[in-house]
């Protein structure tokens, strides 16, 4: 049974992009992100979060500090009812001052590592699913894993256009508050197999 999913970026997709997060703070996350994800939820959507978090390795936050908000995160969506499948988190940078962390990675986007680990792990049909961010980086990785994509305004205003220069079949939004309508419009989701 093949499931269709939504891959969010976190910074500027989920939740203000504020630089390194070190700590969970209330009223990081937007507030029409738990609607929106609920209604994703809804159309039998697989959740997953996938972020590139190269302040671990630059030595700006620690993976410990980054893996306690993402505990955090997950304990505040169920706790509004939203459940995410899994979230995982590149530290890789190839100019990271953190030996541990220098590298370059494939699960860092643009890569598709993240996104390609995951739809193997969850049976996921990576042809009836979305990669949802707000930058280049979010968009390549899901076309090159089959993905469909949206490029969000939220996170980086209005230059998220000219990102959008030369990608094919990018869906644009702007904020996740217009994905569940935008994805539901495509009617490519159907009942697994």
């Amino acid at each position: 049974m093949s499931w269709p999913a939504v891959f969010l970026d976190r910074d500027g997709t989920l939740a203000a992009e504020r630089g390194p997060v070190a700590a969970w703070e209330d009223g990081w996350l937007y507030p029409y992100t738990i609607p929106s994800l609920l209604q994703l939820q809804a159309m039998g959507l697989l959740l997953f979060v996938v972020t590139n978090q190269a302040a671990v390795a630059k030595g700006v936050v620690t993976a410990v500090q980054v893996e306690c908000v993402h505990r955090r995160l997950l304990a505040v969506l169920e706790g509004a009812g939203v459940h995410l499948a899994a979230i995982r988190y590149c530290p890789h940078h190839p100019n990271g001052t953190v030996p541990r962390y220098r590298r370059a990675c494939p699960n860092r986007k643009p890569g598709d590592g993240m996104v390609r680990q995951l739809a193997r792990t969850f049976d996921v049909d990576l042809g009836r699913s979305w990669m949802v961010g707000d930058h280049a980086a979010d968009i390549w990785a899901g076309l090159s894993a089959g993905t469909h994509a949206c490029l969000l305004a939220s996170g980086h205003g209005p230059t998220w256009r000219d990102w959008a220069e030369g990608m094919p079949s990018v869906h644009r939004a702007s904020t996740l508050a217009d994905v569940p309508s935008l994805i539901a419009g495509q009617k490519n989701l159907r009942t697994p197999q």
